[in-house]
């Protein structure tokens, strides 16, 4: 949905503007605007109200959350109020009749099935990897990887651990077990199911590991240019999180308060800064016993 401007005279040369609630249809192969409702003059409002009062008034008509919104009080009383028209004009709760027009199909882009006819087996799950995929491209990560001069195969062997972590967060043993039996990473990415093992999966996570300053920077600055956000206010805090095992040769586990009250086991505490969004600004990894106080004058 969108706001359209209109303006009109009358016969004493006065000219005067008022608006309309639209919506972009195709039917066929043409597109027209299907106006939904009017809005009158709607007097106070700047271009970017205008486009913040049509999204909300899809968001509210619709039923969908919209997430990182932040709009006045006024718009969001104007939304209230012509969402609410728009669902008596249209009775959309007693689905009578609504405003979206069916797009018509090409007759050549049907066809008929017989479902008792279909078949299928290695069934794997492809919704939230393609998903994260498409999260990934826009948030440029293989570009990044690609100017530290990283080949094609290893870019997308990161992808690979990338999206598991998000859909399948698990071990790297575990991991490799759902990629084969489970997931339809390997075959989005690579164009064809590949066993990646728990061995290669160790190495491309070091390897990303390696990355992370550079990671940061750019994932800080991405975030920021496609959500339009400016990092007015930032948060800062302190969590840990401990190992099952002894971790004898490691410098960083170390015996602290645990936030998970396990006392018995070696921590690893990690540091995050967040904006007001919820973005990570900046992360590190201390020693389990370490404190806010200790590590806020070097964050900063």
């Amino acid at each position: 949905m969108f706001i359209k401007k209109i303006e009109k005279g009358n016969r004493n040369g006065q000219k005067y503007i008022y608006y309309r609630l639209c919506e972009s249809v195709r039917i066929g192969i043409k597109t027209r605007h299907n106006n939904l409702l009017n809005l009158g003059t709607l007097s106070g409002l700047d271009q970017d109200d205008l486009k913040a009062l049509a999204n909300r008034i899809e968001s509210m008509y619709l039923g969908t959350i919209t997430f990182f919104v932040a709009v006045s009080a006024k718009v969001e009383t104007l939304a209230v109020r012509f969402s609410k028209e728009l669902r008596d004009k249209y009775k959309k709760d007693k689905n009578e009749s609504s405003p979206i027009v069916p797009q018509a199909l090409p007759a050549k882009d049907l066809e008929l099935v017989d479902i008792n006819t279909i078949e299928h087996d290695e069934v794997r799950e492809a919704g939230a990897e393609w998903l994260c995929l498409q999260a990934i491209e826009e948030l440029g990560i293989a570009a990044l990887l690609a100017s530290q001069n990283w080949d094609k195969e290893t870019i997308n062997k990161a992808l690979a651990l990338l999206v598991s972590r998000a859909v399948y967060p698990a071990s790297e043993h575990k991991t490799a077990q759902w990629m084969q039996s489970s997931s339809a990473i390997t075959e989005l990415i690579f164009k064809e199911h590949q066993s990646l093992s728990h061995q290669q999966l160790y190495k491309i996570g070091d390897k990303l590991y390696e990355q992370k300053e550079a990671l940061g920077k750019h994932l800080s600055t991405r975030t920021n240019e496609l959500f339009d956000v400016s990092d007015k206010i930032i948060f800062y805090d302190l969590t840990n999180t401990y190992f099952e095992g002894r971790k004898a040769s490691s410098e960083l586990a170390q015996f602290g308060r645990s936030k998970e009250k396990r006392s018995d086991a070696k921590l690893v505490s990690l540091a995050m800064v967040v904006n007001a969004e919820g973005f990570v600004k900046y992360s590190k990894i201390y020693e389990g016993n370490i404190y806010e106080p200790h590590t806020l004058l070097e964050t900063v």
